[in-house]
């Protein structure tokens, strides 16, 4: 649910960058009805906004949580955190990362087990 000043974090494994911009993707029916993407699908959430959506596929794997969300809006204070959250390392080898700003989620399905990407939900901080 849309919460100010929380970011969500999934990570997982992506076939390919473009397995996971298709699984991100949104869309509107010919009637401009807003069609979610497999993600929010997923993970039963009904809505985000997609302007404050990071995600990234990453050709050579990780477990460094610092390695892995350098680069994101806000880094200087999201690493840390989830750093104090998770520890410096995630429990396997992760190519794909997912945030999402200004949104909690509440957590009700952990992981997605199928398709060209496999996520799972890891928490979420405060940015204040």
């Amino acid at each position: 649910m849309q919460e100010e000043g929380v970011v969500s974090l999934w990570i997982g494994q992506a076939d390919s960058s473009d397995a996971l911009d298709a699984y991100m993707q949104t869309g509107y029916s010919d009637d401009g009805d807003f069609i979610p993407s497999p993600f929010a699908k997923d993970f039963g959430i009904r809505y985000y906004d997609e302007d404050f959506r990071e995600a990234q596929h990453y050709e050579k794997p990780s477990r460094s949580v610092r390695e892995l969300l350098r680069g994101y809006s806000y880094d200087d204070v999201v690493i840390p955190k989830f750093v104090q959250l998770l520890g410096e390392s995630f429990p396997e080898e992760v190519n794909a990362v997912v945030m999402l700003y200004n949104f909690k989620h509440d957590g009700n399905v952990q992981a997605n087990t199928g398709g060209a990407v496999k996520l799972r939900y890891m928490g979420a901080i405060t940015l204040g």
